[in-house]
């Protein structure tokens, strides 16, 4: 048994490298467990090694090991494929979500009403407490479009971009941040901007903010920004969903705005010609 012991042995070596060199590429969880297996079912071949008859004490062992390591590997496999599933059903229940909010986007009428269909279905679909949108309102301002889960902010409500004063406030805020540095920006607690979330329900709350803009290429129209009351809440996936979630509205909210303006313009030359 010794030489079938050996030649087992260095099958489970060149199978080790193989499995960690995927689990160091790729990430695979079941991999990584197999590693663990192929190790301890080659410490039980080395217990094998040192018995010299059978069931002799370091038979007992490399019996234990080889059991130890069977079970071990049927029960990691069962706990990596419940994680895997549980993956599965949070991606599919974001790709319902991203479905959602695109179709928000679609057939509204005015940009007052994509955008609020837009905020609501943020709430609803994301379990947020607070969504918001903020365009660009030229004069380094920033206004309030569409905000849902909140009654004390008023849309239409300018906020500057510059300091009006020695103290902080919006213009330092996470809002300002990432309309000027087009980057996504997440605050914690006591630094979410008080123009969005009361403090009132911060003091009250454990949460987390993030503020999305919403950007084509050079161009950042305004920024999207979500509070959720449990900043457990506010994943990397979810926020990487946030950011897909941005992507789409930009482009249909910079539609709304050319319609918009194309509307007005019409308005304007009709009144003219009256």
């Amino acid at each position: 048994h010794t030489m079938l012991a050996l030649v087992s042995m260095m099958l489970m070596v060149y199978a080790l490298i193989v499995s960690h060199r995927r689990y160091m590429t790729q990430s695979d969880g079941l991999s990584g467990l197999i590693c663990y297996f192929y190790v301890s079912m080659a410490i039980g071949l080395i217990f094998l090694l040192g018995c010299s008859e059978r069931f002799d004490g370091w038979y007992t062992m490399y019996q234990a090991a080889f059991g130890a390591s069977w079970f071990a590997l049927v029960v990691g496999s069962g706990i990596e494929n419940a994680f895997s599933h549980k993956e599965a059903g949070r991606r599919l229940e974001e790709l319902e979500t991203l479905h959602d909010v695109s179709w928000s986007l679609v057939g509204a009428g005015t940009l007052t009403e994509l955008l609020n269909l837009f905020v609501s279905t943020l709430v609803n679909k994301l379990g947020a407490r607070i969504a918001a949108v903020y365009l660009d309102a030229g004069g380094s301002s920033l206004e309030l479009a569409a905000i849902c889960g909140s009654d004390e902010a008023k849309p239409g409500t300018r906020y500057p971009l510059v300091a009006t004063g020695p103290y902080p406030g919006f213009h330092s805020g996470h809002t300002a941040r990432a309309f000027v540095s087009r980057e996504i920006q997440v605050a914690n607690d006591v630094f979410v901007d008080v123009e969005l979330v009361p403090w009132r329900i911060v003091a009250a709350d454990d949460g987390c903010a993030a503020s999305i803009p919403l950007a084509d290429h050079d161009v950042c129209i305004g920024v999207l920004d979500v509070y959720f009351s449990d900043s457990s809440q506010l994943t990397t996936s979810r926020l990487r969903l946030l950011a897909t979630i941005a992507a789409a509205a930009t482009s249909a909210i910079e539609y709304a705005l050319s319609r918009q303006a194309h509307d007005f313009s019409d308005v304007v030359a009709r009144d003219l010609a009256a």
